[in-house]
């Protein structure tokens, strides 16, 4: 029978599987590791699920079209023969490359407009590069490489929309919007999202050099949210248990 060992990272876990099996005296390739509280169970998408990262693809299209962007600067995701988004897209995990945006990203949800949905597209005449960054719910957050041979003028252009004040805000709204970090506030980027394309490609390989730091910052992203939910359906559930008890007198 397999024995499993829940640990904080792939170390910690290998270390401790070594200790039990010298200690027990059994086969440490027994022994399972996992490293985080879900165990076996897994989001139904990595970062190679082609069905998930060609939608982000159909929202990086859309949002450059939209910006005028043509669509042979668009090469990287959409076959340019018969104008369908292709299969083999390069899609980078965000990681806050600075102190500044890790600290705002891990208060995000202390915004009184979060989540949001957020997007920043960028592009570099001289580099000849352009991609699209996308950030959905405040929660999944990547890069779309739409060009590495682009041709166009140098563009920026961010958006920035509150799900729960249904509305769109500034960037400075949306820096404003997060109370208690003020300290850092002045060193946050001009620009949002808007990198050399050297450290666009260095955040791939945290995936595979740092992969349980990635996992990590995933996870606390994806249960923030789900916090969130639970929080609004305990506030709906109440609402509701509050008008039955008016209308019962």
């Amino acid at each position: 029978k397999n024995k499993t060992v829940y640990a904080k990272d792939s170390k910690v876990g290998e270390q401790f599987a070594s200790y039990i099996a010298k200690s027990k005296s059994i086969n440490k390739n027994e022994i399972k590791v996992l490293t985080d509280i879900v165990g076996d169970y897994q989001f139904s998408f990595d970062f190679d699920n082609i069905v998930f990262s060609r939608g982000l693809a159909k929202i990086a299209a859309g949002y450059a079209t939209l910006k005028g962007v043509n669509r042979t600067n668009l090469a990287n995701i959409i076959d340019l023969n018969d104008g369908k988004i292709k299969t083999d897209i390069v899609v980078t995990p965000y990681i806050s490359p600075t102190n500044e945006e890790s600290i705002f990203e891990e208060n995000i949800r202390n915004s009184s407009c979060y989540p949001f949905h957020t997007l920043a597209l960028y592009g570099n005449k001289e580099e000849r590069y352009l991609y699209c960054y996308i950030d959905l719910f405040s929660t999944f957050q990547y890069f779309v490489i739409l060009s590495d041979n682009y041709d166009g003028e140098d563009l920026y252009h961010n958006y920035f929309h509150s799900l729960t004040e249904n509305k769109d805000v500034t960037y400075q709204e949306y820096l404003d919007s997060v109370n208690g970090i003020e300290h850092i506030k002045s060193n946050m980027p001009t620009d949002f999202r808007r990198y050399p394309i050297h450290y666009v490609y260095s955040m791939n390989f945290n995936v595979l050099n740092d992969p349980d730091s990635v996992r990590g910052y995933t996870y606390f992203k994806c249960n923030t949210l789900n916090a969130y939910i639970n929080f609004i359906n305990m506030l709906n559930k109440l609402d509701k248990y509050e008008l039955a008890l008016s209308e019962n007198g």
